[in-house]
């Protein structure tokens, strides 16, 4: 925790939210760095739906303006952290979430991309 908080105060960011995002977060001295760059991402967007499509176009490593391809696990790590502490998604619907993309990662060598889980055919993230 103590390396995100110097980065944080290198880059002059409000305390308080720092703090803030860390008690969303319910982080301890450990913390998954993927894990805090998605509550940050969330106190930024517009439900997880649009939090996970800022997610996939931050770590992504494709061109900017491409599909925003992201690893099935990391897909996966960070929505089912964001879906445990919302607290209100039923868990079978991230399991059937999960369980659509995984099909998908199939077929995409493992990735994962926006247009994937904003298709009709997905289950709601939320």
């Amino acid at each position: 925790m103590s390396d995100i908080r110097s980065k944080w105060d290198n880059l002059s960011l409000p305390p308080d939210l720092f703090l803030e995002l860390t008690q969303l977060g319910d982080f301890s001295s450990d913390v998954v760095w993927l894990h805090f760059l998605a509550v940050a991402c969330g106190a930024m967007s517009n439900g997880l739906t649009d939090t996970m499509k800022v997610i996939c176009e931050i770590l992504t490593k494709d061109s900017e303006g491409g599909a925003a391809r992201i690893p099935f696990r990391d897909f996966k790590e960070v929505y089912t952290f964001l879906a445990r502490i919302d607290g209100d998604i039923p868990q079978e619907r991230v399991d059937a979430t999960l369980q659509h993309l995984g099909y998908l990662k199939e077929l995409q060598e493992g990735m994962i991309q926006p247009k994937n889980f904003l298709s009709a055919d997905c289950p709601k993230l939320s």
